[in-house]
């Protein structure tokens, strides 16, 4: 049985009740967010209605128990790379058709953004237009106050464009997360780095062997859908895209924070100190495999235009497709033997490799 978002009216009922009539609900509503009617409107138009749906259910459901969360282990991993839609897939349940839970990453918080491109080094598609976000931040899994990891920070980013499906990437610092509490401590990435095996703990060897099960690059995403259609739906056959992205925090938000538990859980945290219509990131981009920090190019930057939000939405409703690095591959043959080797690399280190951090420096923006 997935574990679903209780409705307020359901709290005074038993519990098996309240479960039932929550499945009920999963079973009934289709998502709206799916479908060429969705998809073919303007990339304002999406924006404005996911965003509508975030600030519109406010608060967190909270965390799923290790029981709910080992699901996952049963579900196809496939659907999470080929379900073209903004909303959690329907999967098979006990009961029919039931709401993916989203068993990863499951508790954040989501605003709208822009992406400021600052110079597009030739790519194409969101990487030449620039385009409107959702953006969301989270936590891989539940933060601990008592174990040496504190918090795992990631990143799910929407690209919203006209007409068509959108696009979406996602980065972390690592898998297994950071000690210290300040979320932007570290630069993301779309590339995870692999971990080393006798560094991972059982369940993330678990997860990852069944990642493999979609892809052969299970920490990778590709870039290739971002730069095959631009903001305005316009398609290319040529796509143009890099190798790698690495998200920086703005220094301003990078101070913003500390390292220290911040006496209430990372999601309001983030929602009550983060202030609206900032930078929040830099965007650099690898062009090729190996290339060094200093050969980056800082192709954007990451702007809110809202404030962030927890939001019932956001953490059980709103679907962040995966992009398979093979996707890439078929552009980027050459790609695929130093990939093997940087994953094989990688996955030989201890401690565990984190790509470097680009520096945090002073800033007039």
């Amino acid at each position: 049985l997935s574990a679903r978002t209780t409705h307020p009216s359901m709290r005074s009922m038993n519990l098996p009740l309240a479960l039932a009539l929550s499945l009920i609900l999963s079973l009934a509503i289709a998502c709206p967010f799916a479908g060429s009617g969705w998809q073919s409107a303007s990339a304002k138009a999406k924006q404005g209605a996911l965003q509508s749906n975030v600030t519109n259910t406010p608060g967190s459901p909270g965390w799923y128990n290790q029981l709910q969360i080992a699901q996952i282990f049963l579900e196809d991993m496939n659907t999470s790379f080929d379900t073209v839609a903004d909303c959690m897939p329907k999967q098979s349940g006990l009961f029919g058709k039931e709401t993916r839970p989203k068993l990863i990453h499951s508790v954040g918080v989501s605003a709208t953004a822009k992406w400021v491109v600052k110079d597009n080094s030739g790519f194409t598609g969101v990487f030449k237009t620039g385009a409107d976000l959702i953006v969301r931040l989270s936590a891989a899994k539940q933060p601990s106050q008592t174990d040496k990891i504190n918090i795992a920070p990631g990143i799910s980013i929407k690209f919203l464009r006209d007409g068509v499906h959108s696009g979406n990437t996602m980065g972390l610092w690592t898998l297994a997360g950071q000690s210290g509490w300040n979320f932007f401590e570290h630069d993301l990435t779309n590339h995870v780095p692999a971990i080393n095996p006798s560094l991972a703990s059982s369940a993330e060897d678990l997860l990852l062997a069944h990642f493999l099960s979609a892809s052969a690059f299970p920490t990778f995403l590709g870039l290739a859908d971002l730069a095959s259609i631009d903001a305005n739906g316009v398609t290319t056959g040529s796509p143009n895209f890099p190798f790698r992205l690495q998200f920086h925090p703005t220094t301003a938000l990078h101070n913003m924070f500390d390292s220290n538990y911040p006496g209430k859980p990372f999601e309001i945290h983030l929602a009550e100190t983060i202030p609206a219509n900032i930078p929040l990131y830099h965007v650099y981009a690898f062009k090729a495999p190996n290339d060094p920090n200093s050969a980056a190019v800082h192709i954007a930057d990451i702007t809110s235009t809202s404030a962030f939000t927890t939001s019932s939405f956001g953490d059980r409703e709103m679907f962040f497709q995966h992009t398979r690095f093979e996707d890439d591959l078929k552009f980027q043959p050459s790609w695929e033997a130093p990939s093997k080797s940087i994953v094989l690399k990688q996955s030989q280190q201890d401690p565990a490799y984190t790509f470097p951090d680009f520096p945090f420096t002073n800033e007039t923006h």
